[in-house]
Order: C-alpha cells, then sequence, then structure tokens
C-alpha cells in the first residue's frame, strides 16, 4: 500500500513540473502580417535652364573676358597689350545680353590707357558679339607685316632628329625683331618642308605631312626669343 501511494505522489509530482515547465515556454510568436508599401515611381526632375538672362555668372565672367583678350589680340598683337582680368571689368546683363566696361592697356611709344565697351549676346555658353568699341580707331594703328629675312643659306641654330610615319606637329612661338625658320630636312640636308617662316611675334602650330623616314628639324633664327614643341605620327 506504502508502494502504491509513493508511486502516486510521484506521478503526481511529475505532472506538477511538466505543467511547470510549459508555462514557461513562449508561445511561438504570431507572424506579422506583411504589407507591401506602393511603389512610387521616380520623379523625373526638370533641368535647370542653363541660362541667367539677368544675372552674370562666373562662367560668363571668364568666357566674356578671354574674348575681350582675343579681340585686342587680333587688333594690336601679341605683347602689344596688357592682358584684361575679369575682377577688372564691370559686367551688367539684362535679357541675356552681357555689356562689359573697363580699361585696358597698349604700347604705343609709351603706356596709353583706354576705355572699352563690348556687348555680347549670351547663346548658352556662345557668345555672339554685337559691338566693340576701344576707344580707339583701330585704322589709325595698323602697320605693315614685319619683313621676313632670308634665312635659308644660314646654319640651323638647333636641330632635332626625329622619324615619321606620315606627319609631323610643331607649335612654335617667337617675339622681338628678326624671323624664326623652322624647316625638316632629309639625311642628306635637303629642305623636304618648311613649316614656320615668320617675323615678329606669333604663336602657333602648323601640321606637315610626311613620308615615311627620318628627317631633321631644323631651326634658324636671327634675332629675338623662340620655342618650339613638336611630336610625329
Amino acid at each position: 500500500m506504502k508502494k502504491i501511494i509513493t508511486a502516486l505522489v510521484l506521478l503526481l509530482c511529475l505532472s506538477g513540473c511538466t505543467e511547470q515547465i510549459m508555462d514557461l515556454i513562449d508561445p511561438p510568436a504570431e507572424t506579422p502580417e506583411v504589407t507591401e508599401e506602393p511603389v512610387q515611381e521616380p520623379v523625373e526632375e526638370k533641368e535647370s535652364a542653363s541660362i541667367n538672362p539677368d544675372e552674370v555668372t562666373e562662367y560668363d565672367r571668364r568666357a566674356v573676358t578671354s574674348l575681350i583678350n582675343r579681340d585686342l589680340k587680333n587688333k594690336y598683337g601679341k605683347g602689344m597689350y596688357y592682358t584684361v582680368y575679369a575682377d577688372d571689368v564691370n559686367f551688367t546683363k539684362k535679357n541675356g545680353k552681357i555689356t562689359a566696361t573697363g580699361n585696358y592697356t597698349y604700347y604705343d611709344n609709351g603706356n596709353l590707357t583706354l576705355p572699352f565697351e563690348y556687348i555680347f549676346i549670351d547663346q548658352n555658353t556662345e557668345y555672339e558679339l554685337v559691338s566693340a568699341d576701344i576707344g580707339k580707331e583701330f585704322a589709325a594703328q595698323e602697320t605693315s607685316a614685319p619683313t621676313v629675312d632670308d634665312l635659308s643659306g644660314r646654319a640651323p641654330n638647333r636641330t632635332y632628329d626625329f622619324n615619321a610615319s606620315s606627319s609631323i606637329t610643331v607649335s612654335a612661338s617667337h617675339s622681338g625683331n628678326g624671323t624664326l625658320l623652322i624647316k625638316v630636312v632629309d639625311p642628306s640636308g635637303k629642305t623636304v618642308k618648311e613649316v614656320f617662316n615668320q617675323s615678329g611675334d606669333f604663336d602657333s602650330t602648323v601640321t606637315v605631312d610626311l613620308e615615311p623616314g627620318s628627317y631633321q628639324l631644323w631651326v634658324v633664327c636671327n634675332d629675338g626669343y623662340w620655342s618650339i614643341r613638336y611630336s610625329s605620327v
């Protein structure tokens, strides 16, 4: 009888423990219902206008100043005027029309300072010249082209060896009086192509076609300062 009672007590204890253990186990979490959010279509950004019809942009200032310097160089020649800087120019803009005023200095038996007024139409990174007033009639300043000296019989100041399969490109600058002659010669010293034969101030680039072979570039200068860069292909 005692064995039966003991067995029943043990069974009840085990049953109670089981219930307590079951109470400590968390019930499985409910899976949340996933709600799909509506996909938003990308919003196209409207391209902003690059032209400011009544506002002078930094691009306007730099571009117009460069055009002014180019015009003065064409009229007076390189080295005959002082470079104009954007910070020294007054700019106004109305309905896409840019007016640039200021002063420039050029050499005419001494330094002479004159006012200028340029008007351009802004065409979105391109500028159309409407008028240019440089405070002086340019016709009175026109001079004849410098006389080119005959340097054909002179020995070269410098020679450069190069090979070419189709052409050579030469960038040359010269300042001061005198003439700069640059030519391509073959191994025997015979002139193949004359690249430059120019006097006075200039800065330009020329490409000449050549047959495949070995050549020399001859540089002859009788006065002034010069520099060259070249590349062959």
